[in-house]
């Protein structure tokens, strides 16, 4: 019969200056009176016949205790004196404090650790009230499974949160790290005498903590019956290891054969757990180990998995990978696999993404799971350290889900983890709540809510209202200067997360002066302010954590991506483009050189305009589509802004009629913007282009087919890449080039020059009447490579790699094929050689000599060295250059009607626009 009665919500009377138990008891009832002062308290023990050896460890190290001690303690189990008042339930005690006199019962060992660990909590604080707790846990497995993909944590990692964990009555740990030959790859090999050591180490210091040490072993596929006896001599070998508990893992594999995988562990179960008295029963993640990995197999594969013994376990991660569980999902599981889930919780693991670290409040929890689980495990972050923030939490909810407060528990682990400096921790861990945008689609709306807050009240930053955010923003650097002083092994282990915090800091200020001096007219000083925040967002563009020889994932640091982020680029590129309405001189080079100017454009596909809808039927369709008709009745439908993002030099493509940009799977986004995902790089050839993804996105180009616009397989330079047409909807289009390759053409510089064959040098010489054929070039497509051959028209000599003429026997796709662009009505040429450990990607150049040259380190815009005219156009005129012409030239000698903004020649001068 059970001795208490478990609360709704909160524990009892609980008084302002008790201190906080976490977990939180079930029920806590404290007076007002003090029982002793901690200062110059002293104790001494009154241990029963059944106290728990690890528990008085516990005590002697934390406490100073002799013979003589002021404080008597008295422990023990339920055969001891205080029997009655011990609840019957695994892992429950009963804690009393009064004047004088600790008292302290378990219904087990663990129980009587538990109660220690309460009473300490309740001693760190400079004095103890008068307390009495009855507690037990609703959840009876609570813990961690190390299975994130990543690099492991270290045997200290390992053994530190043992300790974390006994202190937060957690009571399993599953070994499963991904690298780990001898749990994977090599899982029938036993482990060498070394790392062996290691492992019993590892459940040693589990066991003094309260915590099951569980080895997991993946098979993946290797299950068939001759396979048997080599599992079962793996988990012998580990059982001499000191290892008593053992799960199995088939997830993530392929060709799952369910009744292959109930007959493997039927197997391990007659042959190896029941042969020894002190194995608990096997747990398994099973290949479908949530709906969505389960598909319309789902219940088959879990009806066939019902039939293991009653007490196996089988793990379980909701409806998805990433899912904070829902009760209706639970009983669906229970109902085919006849048994509660055993919870695998993907949170706070961050290896879905390669820039998130979530040390945010654990919310979307529903109590009610609780009658519907066995198990209760979170698979942490590979940051040990900064997963203790989210496993605080998660220890309080999975021992009492009915009084768990998000807000207040995480306020708990701020003041815990970090007492010296709990302010400015603070300040770092809501700047990193929220997960970027991952193929799991957990995003968090809880990040930076000051920063939310002052947003909704004063919106785009402008000179007026620069002070409120230049306030926040020095906030967040000084809790970033303040985390950085420190040395501990928190701040050690998120220092490139630091970092990021302090840069991105400072580029919120530089904003909040170039917002002032926007109206100033002071030109000098927002060149200075914007290259501060240049020069703060390229520092942060190359952090790399985790980057050492033999990594198995690396992170690039982001913070406070929700809002903070996406303002300061947004509000960078609105001030930039404040500055260039100012009509002032700044340097050329000031900000990224773009192919398409920022505007709004139509982008055609074999004649046809990509459209945001086609009526009220089709408002917001999910993706754009292709329409043949303009749209007269709603043009914005068909009208896209394009704009470069300064930070990544790449464009976004929004709709003019609802704001939602083409994300890169060519559908409209539903997360927040992002330049890291969705921003394309956007190349020129034969007057069409070519949209290629960039960043988190990958490096794949888009396509098109008769309805709409997708991601296509290519990632290569490939002439069929180009098939788009932007088209500006109120300015002059880009100026064309005079050639559509393939076609046979001369290749002039800068000057003029003619790129000509002498011997098997390639260098550039004056025309004379019509051009040699040791000046003409044939530029064709390659139909292996599917990028440019070039070849001199005499004797059909194709240009090499180091631009020296080969025969044209010695013609290779692999070596003598290029990457042809244009802009502005320049081509440039690049090497591209993959072969043979070779990587040869430098740029032709025309020298100051008249010879033709590669360069490794020229800016690809520069690169934009080569006219191209076809042999059939052998001159053009010269130039106006009168100083009183009003005639306006690009920089390739063609006249310009309506000039938009950039460099051109007018009254023989360059002159900026």
């Amino acid at each position: 019969m059970k001795k208490i009665i478990a609360l709704a919500a909160v524990a009892l009377s609980l008084s302002a200056s008790a201190a906080p138990i976490s977990p939180t008891p079930k029920v806590q009832t404290s007076g007002t009176a003090t029982a002793f002062t901690t200062a110059d308290a002293t104790f001494r023990l009154s241990a029963g016949s059944d106290a728990d050896s690890d528990a008085l460890r516990l005590l002697s190290e934390k406490l100073p205790i002799s013979a003589d001690g002021a404080i008597e303690i008295v422990i023990g189990g339920k055969e001891s004196s205080i029997s009655d008042k011990i609840p019957a339930e695994a892992d429950g005690y009963y804690l009393s404090v009064s004047n004088n006199n600790v008292t302290i019962g378990g219904a087990d060992g663990p129980g009587q650790f538990y109660g220690v660990q309460s009473f300490l909590q309740l001693f760190d604080a400079p004095s103890v009230t008068e307390t009495e707790v009855i507690d037990t846990p609703e959840i009876p497995i609570r813990g961690i499974i190390e299975g994130f993909y990543g690099n492991p944590w270290s045997h200290d990692e390992r053994i530190a949160m043992f300790e974390f964990m006994g202190r937060h009555k957690m009571n399993e740990y599953t070994y499963g790290p991904k690298n780990d030959p001898y749990h994977r790859g090599q899982w029938a090999t036993p482990y060498p005498a070394a790392e062996g050591k290691l492992i019993s180490e590892l459940a040693e210091a589990a066991h003094r903590n309260k915590v099951k040490f569980v080895w997991a072993m993946h098979p993946g596929n290797s299950i068939a019956e001759s396979n048997y006896a080599a599992a079962v001599s793996k988990f012998e070998s580990m059982y001499e290891l000191g290892v008593r508990n053992f799960s199995l893992f088939f997830d993530d594999i392929s060709g799952e054969n369910v009744a292959q995988q109930v007959a493997y562990l039927k197997h391990l179960t007659d042959n190896f757990v029941k042969k020894h008295s002190d194995v608990s029963a096997l747990s398994v993640c099973p290949t479908a180990y949530n709906t969505a990995f389960g598909g319309a197999g789902l219940y088959n594969y879990m009806s066939t998995m019902a039939q293991l013994d009653s007490d196996v376990k089988i793990m379980w991660t909701g409806r998805s990978v990433v899912d904070m569980l829902e009760v209706g999902n639970l009983q669906s599981f229970t109902e085919m696999a006849g048994r509660k889930p055993y919870i695998w919780l993907n949170y706070p693991v961050n290896d879905y993404g390669g820039g998130s670290i979530l040390m945010g409040s654990v919310t979307g929890l529903d109590p009610a799971i609780k009658n519907h689980v066995s198990a209760f495990c979170s698979n942490p972050m590979e940051y040990a350290e900064a997963s203790k923030v989210a496993l605080f939490s998660l220890a309080d909810f999975a021992w009492n889900p009915d009084a768990f407060n998000p807000s207040e528990a995480w306020e708990q682990s701020i003041e815990e983890l970090m007492p010296d400096a709990a302010e400015a921790f603070r300040t770092f861990c809501l700047s990193h709540v929220d997960y970027y945008s991952s193929s799991h689609g957990y995003r968090r709306a809880d990040e930076t809510p000051e920063f939310q807050a002052l947003n909704t009240e004063c919106g785009d930053l402008s000179a007026e209202n620069a002070a409120k955010y230049r306030e926040y923003f020095q906030k967040q650097l000084s809790a970033a200067q303040t985390l950085e002083a420190l040395n501990s092994t928190m701040t050690a282990e998120l220092s490139a997360w630091i970092l990021n915090f302090r840069l991105q800091a400072e580029r919120g200020l530089a904003l909040t002066n170039i917002a002032e001096i926007l109206i100033s007219d002071s030109p000098a000083d927002f060149i200075d302010e914007y290259k501060k925040y240049e020069e703060a967002t390229a520092q942060a563009a190359a952090i790399v954590d985790r980057d050492f020889s033999g990594t198995i994932k690396r992170f690039y640091p982001r913070s406070a991506t929700r809002y903070v982020e996406p303002f300061l680029t947004e509000t960078l590129g609105n001030q930039v483009n404040a500055f260039k309405d100012l009509n002032v001189d700044y340097p050329a080079d000031l900000f990224p050189q773009q192919l398409l100017a920022d505007g709004e454009y139509y982008i055609k596909y074999n004649n046809k305009f990509l459209c945001n809808g086609t009526g009220a039927a089709n408002n917001s369709p999910s993706n754009p589509s292709w329409r043949t008709q303009e749209d007269d009745i709603n043009p914005n439908r068909q009208i896209w802004k394009v704009r470069i993002d300064v930070n990544t030099g790449r464009y976004s493509i929004i709709s003019l009629h609802d704001g939602r940009y083409i994300n890169e799977i060519g559908n409209f986004g539903v997360n927040p913007y992002s330049a890291d995902w969705n921003t394309y790089t956007i190349t020129r050839l034969n007057g069409k282009y070519a949209l290629q993804c960039g960043g988190y996105a990958g490096t794949k180009f888009l396509e098109a087919n008769s309805s709409r616009i997708n991601r296509g397989d290519r990632a290569d330079y490939n002439v069929k890449n180009f098939i788009f047409e932007f088209i500006p909807v109120n300015d002059e289009p880009e100026p064309t080039t005079e050639v559509t390759l393939p076609a046979t053409v001369m290749i002039l510089n800068d000057s003029g020059k003619a790129l000509t064959k002498v011997g098997s040098q390639a260098k550039f010489t004056e025309l004379s009447g019509e051009p040699k054929k040791t000046q003409q070039f044939t530029i064709e497509a390659d139909k292996t490579s599917n990028r440019f051959a070039i070849s001199c028209v005499s004797l059909g000599a194709p240009l090499d790699e180091k631009a020296t003429f080969r025969t044209k026997a010695e013609f290779s796709a692999d070596w003598h094929t290029y990457i042809i662009l244009e802009h502005n009505g320049k081509h440039s040429i690049q090497n591209c050689v993959h072969v043979n450990n070779n990587n040869n990607t430098n740029y032709w150049i025309a020298t100051s000599d008249d010879l033709l040259s590669t360069s490794d380190s020229i800016d690809p815009f520069a690169a934009y060295q080569f006219t191209l005219r076809p042999v059939e156009e052998s001159s053009i005129s010269e130039i106006e250059s009168s100083a009183n012409s009003q005639t306006i030239y690009d920089l390739q000698g063609r006249r310009v009607v309506n000039p938009t903004k950039g460099l051109y020649i007018i009254n023989g001068k360059v002159t900026r626009k």
